[in-house]
């Protein structure tokens, strides 16, 4: 009964649908090849479809599947990012960006569909993403021009669960400069680069029509151990509309302590009692 009760009150929230579809398990996915200098890691599938050109990193650098040539699946992949990419552009802004120069600097912004007007740089600081206890927040950040990043910028993510969703819709290319740490799914129309050190901590760097470029990063396409999901959740795709997962409350919310056995013991010895005077009410009537 109290394993019962754990993992009612812990299980982790799972989005029944991606609205990745098979391009979810690729942590990087490029269409005209990847290209990498020293010693980057990357957790998920690695593939450079339809040129299978990936230079420069080895296999033991990739925990996931590492395609050195075109195959049905890296073909239905960039299919599938298409699909994604559009229908994520396609939705309706739900909040605006409150900062009068459209910098995403020091903002704390819950679920939502945010429209980012171009600019130069659009992260120099620090962007934090509240879930507000919701499992399966959706965030979409619709980006007609290009998305950088300063150097040495951040994207943190909290009060969320295993069925979230954080998508970078971005209309030609993104840069993520020198020691980012970035969170979210990037889906650019062009180029993706990572410069030295960047990290995508939890999330994916994807292209539709050019490359991605390396160099001494880390992107962790399997955030497991974080959250307990891929950030592509956060909603269904059907016949090219999304449709948001319904609110489900994180208990606890991430970072939060987990009770001692002794408190779970309590719950569920309380839990018997009140079914023993229900059962002994039941027999006298």
């Amino acid at each position: 009964m109290l394993v019962a009760l754990a993992v009612l009150l812990y299980a982790p929230v799972v989005s029944a649908t991606s609205i990745l579809q098979t391009a979810e398990n690729f942590a990087v996915l490029a269409y005209s090849g990847v290209t990498n200098t020293g010693s980057t890691t990357i957790t998920g599938d690695v593939a450079g479809n339809p040129t299978p050109a990936v230079t420069g990193l080895l296999g033991t650098q990739v925990t996931g599947t590492l395609f050195p040539a075109v195959t049905a699946l890296t073909t239905q992949a960039q299919t599938d990012l298409g699909i994604a990419m559009a229908a994520l552009s396609d939705m309706t802004p739900t909040s605006a960006i409150p900062n009068a120069v459209n910098n995403l600097n020091s903002l704390v912004l819950g679920p939502g569909v945010y429209s980012v007007p171009a600019e130069t740089t659009n992260l120099t600081g620090t962007l934090t993403l509240d879930g507000g206890g919701n499992g399966n927040a959706l965030w979409v950040f619709q980006m007609p021009s290009t998305l950088i990043t300063g150097a040495s910028s951040v994207v943190k993510l909290q009060n969320t669960g295993a069925g979230a969703g954080v998508y970078w819709v971005v209309g030609s290319s993104a840069t993520l400069n020198a020691s980012s740490t970035f969170i979210g799914n990037i889906l650019a129309n062009q180029s993706i680069s990572l410069l030295d050190s960047a990290t995508i901590s939890c999330g994916s760097a994807k292209t539709q029509v050019a490359s991605v470029t390396l160099n001494n990063n880390s992107i962790n396409g399997n955030c497991s151990p974080i959250l307990g999901g891929d950030l592509g959740g956060g909603g269904t795709l059907v016949n090219g509309t999304i449709t948001p997962l319904a609110t489900t409350v994180v208990i606890p919310p991430p970072g939060s302590p987990v009770p001692e056995p002794s408190t779970l013991l309590l719950l569920g010895s309380s839990l018997v009692g009140m079914g023993g005077v229900a059962w002994r009410r039941y027999l006298k009537g």
